[in-house]
């Protein structure tokens, strides 16, 4: 796609690291020309670009393991618990709400699209879109952003323009992703060159409330979306290993959750360690959401402002601790002794009841019915 500056056909360097080292699962790499695979492709610019062109991605261990695995899908893909430092973007998390009322606190937060700001005709739109909301269970994303509300969260979603959301960024047109220390729209496609030609590469103002993992994985959903054609090619391969998942991920959350109900402690999946930019070629599964797991509530669409974790998820903090120690990659919400911190305030919350805390009843003379469906 051409730069928004007017000047040759390019794409950002890191972004397409990024998303190389996405479909290789997750493990670290550099890319080289087709025309001369001997030479690494390297910058310290934040803002350097690739020119169009052929390009070859290699792991880093490819000299003594020529067969790495490959993921053919978001399904198959599972986000790494620490980011480049480029994606650790400030997050001021926002209260939990009702599902029904998500759409219209979003808009009447962002009052404009994201992208070009246009105030008329506006919809919401999920990073994680929310036909993926097993994933996301199966994945741990609550545990990783630490809430229990699941794709529908105000840290999941953005407002754009109605006509750019299922034709747009679902579509895998384009993403907002960081580039030279900003967010900006990046086109991955040519079926929207009118678009394309006014705002790819163009700064826009990401929300302090969308969460990092979240613009993440919308970024690894698109890259998957946009070369769905291409990749069982690559699949299929000699030296590419295939990551394998379940088609439907439904029926182990399920017996996961009724496991849950029944009291009996569940047999899950180990933990994925893959970290972005990392040689782990692991692929896990994750924890199921808590919100799921309810096995009733005063009313069903009542904010869940008592969110729980499990043992597992515990174990996801302290391994997402441990990652960014040995990275040196803390951020305003992974930083040292964090995990203690979280797991204590759980079992803390835990115990608590609505009606119980200190300051006297939170539901004491609230109108219920206002949340019923």
């Amino acid at each position: 796609m051409p730069s928004s500056d007017g000047a040759k056909p390019s794409f950002p360097f890191y972004l397409a690291v990024d998303a190389a080292q996405i479909v290789a699962n997750n493990a670290a790499g550099y890319l080289t020309s087709a025309d001369a695979p001997e030479d690494r492709i390297s910058s310290d610019d934040p803002a350097a670009q690739l020119p169009a062109g052929s390009y070859l991605f290699y792991t880093l261990d490819y000299a003594q393991n020529q067969k790495y695995s490959l993921c053919g899908s978001f399904r198959a893909w599972s986000p790494p618990l620490s980011l480049p430092d480029r994606w650790n973007l400030p997050f001021d998390p926002s209260p939990a709400i009702s599902k029904s009322v998500l759409s219209f606190t979003a808009r009447s937060a962002d009052k404009r699209c994201m992208m070009t700001a246009e105030i008329s005709r506006l919809q919401v739109a999920h990073l994680v879109p929310q036909a993926e909301s097993c994933w996301w269970d199966f994945r741990s994303m609550d545990a990783i952003i630490r809430t229990a509300a699941g794709v529908n969260q105000l840290a999941n979603v953005v407002t754009l323009r109605a006509d750019l959301t299922e034709m747009g960024m679902d579509a895998g047109h384009f993403v907002f992703a960081p580039y030279n220390d900003h967010i900006v729209a990046v086109f991955l496609t040519t079926s929207q060159s009118d678009l394309a030609h006014q705002f790819h590469m163009r700064r826009v103002a990401l929300p302090k409330r969308i969460h990092r993992h979240a613009l993440y994985c919308r970024f690894a959903y698109n890259i998957f979306e946009s070369n769905k054609i291409d990749l069982p090619h690559f699949s299929r391969l000699q030296d590419v290993s295939e990551v394998k998942v379940l088609a439907d991920l439904s029926a182990p959350l399920e017996e996961i959750k009724k496991r849950k109900r029944s009291g009996v402690k569940e047999q899950v999946p180990s933990l994925s360690m893959s970290t972005a930019g990392s040689s782990s070629n692991a692929d896990s599964a994750g924890s199921v959401s808590e919100e799921d797991a309810e096995i009733s509530s005063p009313v069903q669409n009542l904010p869940d402002l008592f969110p729980h974790f499990t043992t597992k998820d515990y174990d996801l903090w302290a391994a997402q601790e441990a990652e960014a120690t040995r990275l040196g990659s803390f951020s305003d919400d992974v930083y040292p002794g964090f995990a203690a911190i979280m797991r204590l305030k759980s079992e803390h919350l835990k115990h608590r009841q609505p009606g119980g805390a200190a300051i006297g009843g939170i539901w004491d003379g609230w109108d219920l019915s206002q949340f019923a469906p």
